[in-house]
């Protein structure tokens, strides 16, 4: 069995990322408080478009084969494992994440506070545009890995 050695400097930066993306979040979501739709339509089309954001994030993250926030890590780690494509592992995680959230809910809430057709349709669609992307911009992703591209 192929193991790998624990990057101390790695973790050490993902969980520096972790912080900085988490005020980020907190960041934006005052900056989003009053952002109230009206209609059920308005809020599918926020959630598409957050879905849309964070596939092209993860997106960017894979091919810049950068530090990770961990959770994308943890993905990117079973992906090397298993030789799997990154975009079908992370519809796995997010699911089981999903639905251990909602187990958690039950459990201590009573209820699936916060845990809604939303949570579902993003666990379902993220790895499914990150994989979308991953084909339609392979021209791209290798142009811009070459380094040979020209701004001018």
């Amino acid at each position: 069995m192929d193991k790998w050695p624990l990057n101390w400097v790695q973790l050490g930066w993902q969980t520096i990322i972790s912080f900085i993306f988490g005020d980020c979040i907190d960041w934006a979501m005052n900056c989003l408080k009053n952002l109230n739709p009206a209609f059920y339509w308005q809020a599918l089309l926020y959630l598409l478009l957050g879905c849309l954001i964070i596939a092209g994030g993860a997106y960017l993250e894979v091919i810049a084969d950068v530090v990770m926030l961990p959770g994308d890590a943890f993905v990117r780690a079973i992906c090397h494992r298993w030789t799997s494509e990154y975009g079908p592992v992370r519809v796995c995680s997010d699911i089981s994440m999903s639905l251990l959230g909602a187990i958690i809910c039950l459990i201590w809430l009573h209820n699936l506070k916060g845990v809604r057709e939303g949570t579902l349709i993003s666990a379902l669609l993220v790895g499914s545009l990150i994989k979308f992307l991953t084909k339609k911009l392979q021209p791209v992703t290798s142009w811009l890995l070459t380094g040979k591209f020209k701004i001018f």
